[in-house]
């Protein structure tokens, strides 16, 4: 499921987290095979795009398109029910349930219909839902065939049970070839991981980024920092006040961690936000946690693609400058490394490979790339590999990662390429 959103001035579409669960339950035909309700937080301002993607999910279903109509209710301040929202969208008076669920039954009869409603944030949802529920199972009993289904959204503040999070989302989409389209995708993304995927958090940012200029990193490092100060600063005090030396607090509330599932599978149990992490080290920049604070801070999806780049760029200096076996033996370092692989299966390379066995390595293979550097015998290419080599290790230590880095990434890449030292793709 997917929702546009517009960042200093450029739009690019955001899949969300849960999203699919909501593709999956309308491709499941709930109007005839249940369950009729479901409920979804979404992001204020964003609950039109979310709906907008779910008619478009029902217009190109192969099964469901051209057959079931999706038709939005309205609802009208905290005082309105399910009820009243139905019997708004039908133009009719309903002295009571049963009425009003035969009405329903009338109107789905002639076309399966999935309705969608906005809850505003006044509402009791889970009230809200229980009625709906009450509803469509007088409308189940009355009804010969049932085809209605029913799509609650809302920014509730308390999650009703098997809520799904379509305010949790990531952007999609790779960065173009043009400077533009590449600083597009990267402000996208910084700002994804920074609100840790929160499109509330997004929201509030794109109003400050819409007159960022294009490479203008200072610019968007101050609208993170403007945000994280004044998040941090709006927690409870109480809160803030054993944030500022114990991060157990944020650890134990999920409001205040990266979702989980948002970069894959759980690798380790909760982290901070990484707006909270900035915003801490904002307040309290001798933080007894700063290193990890500043660890969060980095943009990791970036960050790992940087540094497989590097690796990638690496292992073809390799394969270039070891094509032909050296003269010089390796390092008895290098000798030891290779008797451990074959001899200890506990060794870390050895367990750390799916098979439970690292491949059948040379020595050369195993000897550090600063070594391997030492074969290259023209000194401008020995230069532009020592440049790899200390990028590639100041990203492997969590360096913070900014648009400079992909130019200085790029630039690597296409001096190696110039200088023939492997072929660089």
């Amino acid at each position: 499921m997917n929702v546009p959103i517009t960042l200093a001035g450029s739009m690019r579409v955001w899949r969300t987290l849960e999203g699919r669960q909501v593709s999956q339950w309308v491709g499941s035909g709930p109007w005839f095979n249940g369950p009729q309700v479901l409920s979804a937080r979404v992001t204020a301002g964003l609950s039109s795009e979310f709906i907008d993607a779910v008619r478009t999910d029902v217009r190109g279903s192969r099964q469901w398109g051209g057959v079931v109509r999706v038709d939005e209710l309205h609802s009208h301040g905290p005082d309105a029910s399910f009820s009243q929202s139905l019997s708004t969208w039908m133009a009719i008076e309903a002295t009571n349930k049963r009425v009003l669920c035969e009405a329903l039954g009338r109107i789905s009869n002639a076309q399966p219909r999935l309705l969608t409603v906005h809850v505003g944030p006044g509402v009791s949802a889970a009230l809200w839902l229980e009625e709906c529920r009450r509803i469509l199972d007088i409308y189940n009993k009355i009804t010969e065939i049932p085809a209605v289904a029913v799509l609650v959204v809302g920014t509730y503040a308390a999650l009703p049970a098997g809520t799904i999070r379509a305010d949790i989302a990531w952007p999609v989409g790779g960065g173009g070839l043009s400077i533009i389209e590449r600083w597009s995708a990267y402000v996208h993304e910084r700002v994804a991981w920074h609100a840790g995927g929160s499109l509330d958090v997004v929201a509030d940012l794109a109003a400050v980024l819409h007159s960022v200029a294009c490479g203008d990193d200072d610019a968007l490092e101050d609208a993170l920092d403007g945000h994280a100060r004044q998040a941090v600063e709006e927690l409870d005090s109480v809160l803030l006040q054993r944030l500022r030396s114990d991060l157990a607090p944020a650890l134990n509330n999920p409001a205040l961690c990266v979702p989980l599932g948002l970069e894959g599978p759980n690798l380790g149990g909760a982290r901070p936000n990484p707006w909270l992490a900035r915003g801490l080290l904002l307040v309290e920049p001798k933080h007894p946690r700063r290193r990890s604070l500043r660890s969060l801070q980095t943009c990791r999806p970036l960050a790992n693609r940087l540094l497989g780049r590097c690796m990638d760029l690496e292992q073809d200096v390799r394969d270039q400058l070891l094509a032909v076996t050296p003269s010089l033996p390796p390092s008895d370092r290098a000798l030891a490394q290779i008797r451990s692989l074959r001899d200890d299966p506990r060794h870390p390379d050895n367990q750390l490979t799916p098979r439970g066995r690292a491949p059948l390595q040379e020595p050369w293979d195993v000897v550090d790339f600063n070594a391997i550097v030492k074969l290259e015998l023209e000194p401008r290419r020995r230069d532009q590999l020592h440049r790899l080599r200390r990028t590639r290790n100041a990203l492997a230590h969590g360096v913070e990662v900014g648009w400079n880095a992909l130019a200085m990434v790029n630039n690597i890449a296409s001096e190696l390429t110039r200088s023939d030292v492997g072929r660089y793709d």
